[in-house]
C-alpha cells in the first residue's frame, strides 16, 4: 500500500492517481480516505485530518466531493 494520507495536497495527488477515493471503508480493502490516512490525525486537536482537507482539496478544483457512491461520500 501507498504511503497514509497526511496532508490536503496527499489527498489531491492520490484521487488523480486513482480517480476517485471513497471516503469510508468499503467493500474494496484499503480503497478508502478512512483507511489511507494517517490514523493520528482523524480529529486531532493538533493537526488537521481528512475532514479538514476537504474544503482545501476541493478548492483547488482538481477534485470533487459529494456523493457519488450509492449516496455514499467520495
Amino acid at each position: 500500500m501507498n504511503r497514509k494520507l497526511r496532508t490536503a495536497d496527499n489527498l489531491v495527488e492520490r484521487v488523480e492517481k486513482y480517480g476517485f477515493i471513497p471516503f469510508f471503508r468499503n467493500k474494496i480493502a484499503g480503497f478508502s480516505i478512512q483507511e489511507m490516512a494517517d490514523p493520528s490525525l482523524w480529529f486531532a486537536d493538533d493537526a488537521d485530518g481528512p475532514w479538514e482537507w476537504k474544503g482545501p482539496a476541493i478548492r483547488t478544483g482538481r477534485v470533487a466531493y459529494g456523493k457519488f457512491f450509492r449516496a455514499k461520500a467520495g
